[in-house]
């Protein structure tokens, strides 16, 4: 962004305090779109971090309903083992087991997804910090 400079001889014959008045409205205007920008950029970044995090979710989700599903197995070989059937009991185990290894595998994946995610919208941060130091004049 270039800034104009003026010198005396370029600057307007007005009245002074009209020039004032001018320049603080236009200043007020820029830094409320300025402001609004940088919200609308945040909300974009914001957006698209939660699309991401969605499929990490998605998996925990899914991982926690094989969760459920694997206890319900634990369950029903414990009756069958209880009833003295012992062929259904070890097929009853291994179906349990097969689902809580899956369960647990979808749960890990899905955490390493989260936590690869930056919820923090760092592009519009960045355009802050520029527009403080340009304010400042740094």
């Amino acid at each position: 962004m270039e800034i104009e400079t003026r010198t005396a001889e370029t600057l307007p014959q007005t009245d002074e305090r009209e020039s004032l008045a001018d320049l603080f409205r236009r200043l007020i205007d820029n830094v409320v779109g300025l402001v609004r920008t940088e919200l609308q950029l945040a909300r974009a970044e914001v957006g698209a971090t939660v699309g991401e995090a969605a499929g990490g979710i998605g998996a925990i989700a899914v991982g926690g309903m094989l969760g459920l599903v694997a206890t319900s197995c634990l369950l029903v070989a414990t009756i069958a083992w209880l009833a003295e059937k012992v062929g259904l009991v070890a097929a009853a185990l291994i179906v349990a087991a097969v689902l809580a290894i899956s369960a647990g595998a979808l749960i890990m994946i899905g955490i390493g997804r989260l936590k690869r995610i930056d919820l923090a919208p760092k592009r519009t941060a960045a355009n802050l910090q520029r527009s403080v130091e340009m304010l400042k004049g740094d």
